[in-house]
């Protein structure tokens, strides 16, 4: 696969990326490898961060994963980790 962009994450994502076993962290990880060559890949929904950002959320299971592209950089940041609520 060709990387387009660059991967950021966050320090906390990846503390939290460590906790999650088995086949949710597959997929996690797949999902976010897969960014890298498909950049403009839009989430389930969008949240604004505190300064306004568009972040892009796609639903794994029961985790939420925050990321947006910077196309000036040609990066994929990786932003947040969080358990969803059922």
């Amino acid at each position: 696969m060709k990387m387009l962009y660059a991967l950021y994450v966050r320090h906390e994502v990846y503390q939290a990326l460590r906790s999650v076993r088995g086949a949710s962290r597959d997929r996690i990880l797949s999902f976010i490898e897969d960014l890298a060559a498909n950049p403009f890949a839009e989430g389930d929904y969008v949240e604004r961060d505190g300064t306004g950002r568009e972040c892009q959320v796609r639903i794994i299971g029961k985790l939420a994963v925050y990321y947006w592209p910077d196309h000036a950089e040609k990066e994929i940041r990786i932003v947040d980790l969080i358990e969803t609520s059922d």
